[in-house]
């Protein structure tokens, strides 16, 4: 019962990090890009990278290692199928700039001038990745008072 509820407890803690974190990236995208402002847009990428790693760890933990309702209620679930779709298309949305936080770390720490050409597109990524989380939240909220269920009206 307290693994269960540490998970649960983690897996929560994440989201806010997380969407704290995506969202104060977003919006340091959008302000100066001078040595401070990369720092903040860093910070804040290096706490969403660390909210990933909670969700995943807990939620394949919670989903898969039976702290929770079980494999088969997961997988019959399709409020729970489509929160996974919409982690897939965080996935795919953070890929460019994933790849692009990075060069710009090797860059920054080698004193070499960063592109930042495409903050404003990695600005509105964070924004939709912040609205694809609150669309989770929703779904996991009717998961957890067993909407989803197939083949249940």
């Amino acid at each position: 019962m307290e693994v269960r509820w540490l998970l649960a407890i983690v897996h929560l803690l994440a989201l806010g990090i997380g969407l704290g974190a995506v969202w104060a990236r977003g919006q340091a995208l959008r302000g100066t890009l001078d040595a401070n402002g990369i720092g903040r847009v860093l910070t804040a990428d290096n706490w969403w990278g660390l909210a990933a790693v909670l969700w995943i760890i807990t939620g394949l933990l919670r989903a898969f290692a039976g702290y929770e309702k079980g494999t088969t209620y997961y997988m019959m679930n399709n409020y729970f199928l489509l929160k996974m779709g919409l982690l897939l298309a965080i996935f795919i949305l953070e890929a460019l700039p994933m790849v692009t936080f990075i060069r710009w770390r090797i860059q920054r720490g080698r004193g070499q001038a960063l592109d930042t050409h495409q903050a404003r597109l990695f600005s509105w990524i964070s924004l939709g990745q912040a609205i694809i989380i609150i669309v989770m939240v929703i779904l996991a909220t009717g998961m957890a008072r067993g909407l989803g269920i197939q083949g249940v009206s």
